[in-house]
């Protein structure tokens, strides 16, 4: 049989990593990414009236649109994503491989959330309710849109950021900093050419400087008048910015010793999935919120416990943002 006809997990090493087998996955992936590029911003870009100076009209073109093109491209291009990362043809270590696939969960997250808050508003007849929910409905399909093309910039930008840095550097340091020159040099180490197994280290600081970006273009919009209200949404990002460049400088720092990569590959992957689900743990309870149930109360213990872990990890307290914003 051909090797495109077989289970991967049956081929040999050799026809694992050849074109006729890896074809089919990178070009699925890059169509089904490229489409998502056009119509999410098609659908983000058009939006303020672009369909239709009538207002009824427009509402109703945008949500068909979204539905019937939108919508199904976001989840081809996550779908041949995820099929990407569980191929992982380049032989990315675990940490890396459950960045990538929180990622993608965070996308799906913030896309069914930011629907959600638009049929809460279509329920809502107080006015000023239902207009904040609709402000919340942009707020997250536009995170939304910014996580799922993570991979098309901003992991660009960022690579492009640390070729940069690494040409100041000997060869040794450039290939832990510089993604492109550690799978380069693979062939050195005995792996096909293109193989980040032992490359971790750069791939890790390469999505690490790439979630800055993302939430340096999350407070660009949230800068903007019609979103600058939204003083929660500000101070959880304010939080996970403070928490990222944390972890960011503080993985700098092991970065010229390989000695620590051992125990650093799972310390730095636990600390930043903690991080990760402090994310979604705001999303969805400010989601919640909305809802006439009361939370259940936590513990002592488990308040103590949630506490000092956003103290360690620099995480901003939407309680204390609202008590200064009470004494304002």
């Amino acid at each position: 049989k051909s090797p495109k006809s077989v289970d991967p997990g049956l081929l040999s090493e050799p026809e694992r990593n050849s074109p006729e087998e890896l074809d089919p996955y990178f070009t699925a992936h890059l169509i089904a990414g490229l489409g998502w590029l056009f119509f999410g911003f098609v659908q983000i870009f058009w939006a303020r009236k672009g369909w239709s100076t009538n207002t009824e009209v427009q509402h109703k073109i945008h949500r068909l649109f979204g539905y019937c093109v939108a919508l199904p491209a976001l989840f081809c291009h996550l779908f041949f994503a995820s099929r990407m990362i569980l191929r992982n043809p380049v032989n990315q270590v675990g940490v890396i491989k459950s960045l990538y696939i929180s990622t993608v969960f965070e996308s799906v997250l913030s896309c069914y959330i930011g629907i959600g808050y638009m049929r809460k508003a279509k329920r809502a007849t107080d006015t000023t309710r239902k207009e904040r929910l609709k402000q919340m409905h942009k707020v997250r399909m536009t995170f939304a849109y910014f996580q799922s093309i993570f991979g098309s910039g901003s992991i660009r930008i960022a690579a492009w950021i640390l070729w940069v840095v690494g040409k100041f550097f000997g060869p040794e340091m450039q290939a832990r900093i510089d993604r492109g020159a550690c799978q380069t040099s693979a062939c050195d180490r005995n792996q096909q050419l293109g193989s980040a197994e032992d490359c971790w280290v750069p791939v890790f600081l390469n999505l690490t400087l790439t979630t800055g970006i993302v939430l340096w273009l999350r407070w660009l919009l949230l800068c903007l008048p019609e979103f600058s209200s939204n003083k929660r949404e500000l101070a959880a990002l304010k939080g996970n910015a403070k928490s990222f460049c944390f972890l960011f400088v503080t993985f700098l720092l092991t970065v010229p010793f390989p000695s620590m990569d051992k125990y650093s590959q799972y310390i730095f992957g636990l600390w930043g999935s903690i991080i990760r689900l402090e994310t979604f743990a705001h999303v969805l309870n400010d989601f919640a919120a909305d809802k006439k149930k009361p939370r259940a109360q936590c513990t002592r213990l488990e308040a103590t416990a949630q506490t000092v872990t956003k103290r360690l990890l620099l995480i901003e307290d939407e309680g204390d943002e609202d008590e200064h914003e009470h004494q304002d």
